[in-house]
């Protein structure tokens, strides 16, 4: 199971007594009930203060459980995913997060979260993507391209840089695989969201 933690408020689940008592209630049945049918826990994109979180749920699991959770750093977390499942993995969490898949043309990525589009291509294939960029600053914007085969490789399309008005661009595939673009506001308290429009892929 993979979790993107993107836009996850701590200090209101933790100030939320009934959500944490849901929470704590949850994790106790699951501990007991269903131990073994966890394989694996990924969470990424941790949120500011999820220590805290942590500290308050880690208690009510017992050690196997315990084990079976991997934190993936913010700074590359869609890589080290691709690394624990392939890149199937990454496409899976794009799709039920129903968020910038190709028919989506607008989106707005608020302070400190990120967003990200993905698009298989078979050997040949050819991607072009186009947005506008509006209302805000800062946003960094990159294209990766996670290959199909067994040994994994990672080719950087576009390096992570700072994108203002207009973006576009085009990748073809030498081989199999998934091309990956990824918007991240950086945030901060005197940050704001912006929004991305006619976007397409």
């Amino acid at each position: 199971q993979v979790r993107d933690l993107s836009g996850l408020s701590v200090t209101g689940v933790l100030r939320n007594h009934a959500v944490m008592g849901r929470l704590q209630q949850v994790m106790k049945v699951g501990n007991l009930a269903y131990p073994e049918t966890l394989k694996k826990m990924v969470l990424l994109n941790l949120p500011a203060g999820f220590g805290l979180l942590w500290r308050a749920l880690k208690p009510l699991l017992n050690p196997r459980t315990l084990n079976k959770f991997v934190f993936l750093s913010s700074e590359d977390p869609i890589s080290e995913l691709v690394k624990i499942g392939g890149s199937r993995l990454p496409e899976a969490l794009v799709r039920a997060r129903q968020v910038t898949y190709p028919a989506c043309r607008r989106f707005e990525i608020h302070s400190g979260s990120t967003e990200y589009a993905c698009l298989r291509l078979p050997t040949g294939g050819e991607a072009k993507w186009s947005f506008r960029q509006r209302a805000g600053h800062g946003l960094q914007f990159s294209v990766r391209y996670y290959t199909d085969d067994h040994h994994l490789s990672i080719e950087e399309v576009q390096a992570p840089r700072t994108c203002t008005g207009s973006m576009r661009g085009k990748f073809v595939a030498e081989r199999s695989g998934l091309l990956w673009l990824t918007w991240v506001n950086p945030g901060g308290w005197t940050s704001r969201s912006v929004r991305v429009d006619n976007f397409e892929l």
